[in-house]
């Protein structure tokens, strides 16, 4: 089974019309799958799909999301408060008439604060949902490129733990085929060990010396290491 690292970092950017967006995805190493999703204004409604997304990829790792959207300007319109100057032009005869003045000009009325406004056209449905969906296939090379960067790393991985195997089983069979650490060299050992013991003016009692013969065959021993 390949093994793939619970680390890694992608991008995606895309456009759309007047929109431009860039997908940021990192993960780093964590018990389950923890996401954290950090969206535009206006954008929140995407998280859903977007969890369920990242859930169909990946089982585990922390994950930090993160979507910059770019608008450029939408078309306007100019918008006329034909009630406010109706109202300026009635005030205007009044002054006019008390005092003696020239009745205004179009253009001065219509740079009266309020008189014209430019609104931005609002987003259709269709428009704004074309938009979801384009933004949500960036996220999709996004997350290719996720899992290409653990796989990688994940590789990398790998042959660090195949050399750390590789020396392991190579310290193994020399240990196995030491000849010291087998049973009948042991033996041979402590009979050596035991009859030097014996020349000395101690006189150990016979179970003492049985518990300490037998405690160091088992601490000599390393078959069951190997």
């Amino acid at each position: 089974m390949p093994i793939a690292s619970m680390t890694g970092f992608a991008r995606g950017i895309g456009q759309d019309g007047p929109d431009s967006w860039s997908w940021e995805v990192k993960s780093v190493n964590a018990r389950g799958l923890d996401l954290r999703c950090r969206f535009p204004a206006g954008m929140d409604s995407l998280e859903p799909e977007v969890r369920r997304r990242v859930a169909d990829r990946f089982t585990r790792g922390a994950f930090n999301l993160t979507l910059q959207v770019t608008s450029a300007s939408r078309r306007t319109r100019i918008e006329v408060d034909r009630e406010a100057l109706a109202q300026i032009e009635v005030v205007m005869r009044e002054l006019r008439d008390e005092l003696e003045i020239e009745p205004p000009r179009i253009d001065g009325l219509l740079n009266i604060r309020g008189v014209i406004d430019l609104v931005e056209e609002e987003e259709s449905t269709e428009e704004r949902e074309a938009r979801e969906q384009a933004v949500l296939a960036g996220l999709e090379g996004a997350l290719d490129g996720l899992r290409q960067a653990r796989d990688q790393e994940g590789a990398r991985i790998a042959a660090v733990l195949d050399s750390q195997l590789d020396e392991i089983t190579a310290l193994v069979d020399a240990a196995d085929g030491c000849g010291e650490a087998r049973p009948e060299r042991l033996r041979m050992r402590l009979k050596a060990m035991l009859a030097e013991v014996l020349d000395q003016d101690v006189s150990p009692s016979e179970d003492r010396l049985a518990q300490e013969v037998a405690l160091l065959l088992i601490k000599a021993d390393v078959r069951e290491e190997i």
